[in-house]
């Protein structure tokens, strides 16, 4: 034991968990244990929902499709008796969660994977297929790059073109922004669109004249 402790000591000081630029969110543990609890129980789950931009919180009942963990934790949840998709809800926005005394189970057919499948990230849309082309410069880094779990390449010339359905344009538009120009939108047009307005939105990253001498006015 004496001989390992300073090799652990080591490799708890030299080890890290990379933490990437997002939301600053921590899933309550209390919180997520009910959540589990009620999945494990088949019981529908209460709770009060603050949507984004609302000024309150309101009353929620969904079925229990599953969890997604990430930066930001989801509860996928479907609204028993009505016709629509499940949907996510971020769990730091729930509140008052508690199991309900009814009944709630997702189909035996439910697939948690392939519904994930149908976005690029979180968000849901129609799915669409998506066709990206690589410029040669790229080619290498994007046969070890995984943009969807159902992607396909296909070699055409110099170019490399990949494949897959999914929704989620705004989010496919700013993931495209870290291959600075080496991978081009081929389809659909509407992910052109997309991605128009986000460079339009990113303008506004960058410094403005008024701004500046406003700040120079300041500390002067």
């Amino acid at each position: 034991k004496r001989r390992l402790d300073p090799d652990l000591d080591a490799l708890a000081r030299l080890q890290r968990s990379r933490v990437p630029a997002g939301p600053a969110v921590i899933a309550d543990p209390q919180m997520l244990a009910a959540v589990q609890g009620a999945i494990m129980a088949g019981a529908c789950l209460e709770f009060d929902y603050l949507a984004d931009g609302a000024e309150a919180p309101k009353w929620r009942r969904v079925i229990p499709y599953g969890l997604v963990h990430g930066p930001i934790t989801y509860l996928i949840g479907q609204m028993p008796g009505r016709e629509i998709s499940p949907v996510p809800f971020r769990l730091d926005r729930m509140s008052e969660v508690r199991a309900a005394n009814l009944a709630g189970c997702p189909p035996e057919d439910w697939d948690l994977d392939a519904w994930l499948g149908q976005s690029f990230g979180i968000w849901r849309e129609e799915d669409q297929e998506i066709v990206l082309r690589v410029l040669p410069a790229a080619i290498e880094r994007a046969r070890q790059w995984r943009f969807h779990p159902a992607q396909q390449f296909e070699d055409q010339g110099e170019f490399l073109i990949v494949r897959f359905r999914a929704g989620g344009l705004r989010e496919i538009a700013e993931h495209l922004f870290i291959w600075g120009g080496d991978v081009v939108i081929e389809a659909p047009e509407e992910l052109r669109t997309v991605m128009r307005e986000r460079l339009e939105a990113g303008q506004g990253a960058l410094a403005r004249p008024e701004l500046s001498q406003g700040d120079s006015r300041t500390a002067s």
